[in-house]
């Protein structure tokens, strides 16, 4: 059921990588990126398995934390810190998240005008 998401992609790769099954891991970002072809973080994540290098997880926000804080290091917090000062990365949110951020982001334009 949540095969709309990237995130569900993600998690469902991290559990077979974390297990150590490299392969599966590997298949089910394939399935992932066939859904969603567009999706960087699922790209990095990919390449990341494909390479044999260490997973990047921030690249899905705080989104991926939800389900492991124990990744949430201080060195990774203080990062994310510095990005949501940027602003929100809308390529790492579905379609109706990015629609939220926007309305709000006129809002704010329309209530310091």
């Amino acid at each position: 059921p949540g095969g709309s998401d990237p995130m569900y992609w993600a998690l469902l790769a991290w559990i077979h990588h974390d297990k150590g099954d490299l392969t599966e891991a590997m298949l089910t970002l394939s399935s992932g990126l066939d859904k969603h072809a567009n999706h960087a973080p699922l790209k990095s994540m990919a390449a990341a398995v494909q390479n044999k290098k260490t997973i990047d997880m921030s690249v899905f926000g705080q989104q991926w934390f939800l389900f492991f804080p124990e990744h949430l290091t201080v060195e990774v917090a203080m990062r994310l810190q510095s990005q949501m000062s940027e602003g929100p990365d809308l390529s790492n949110m579905n379609r109706k998240q990015r629609r939220a951020v926007e309305r709000q982001a006129k809002k704010a334009k329309k209530g310091g005008s």
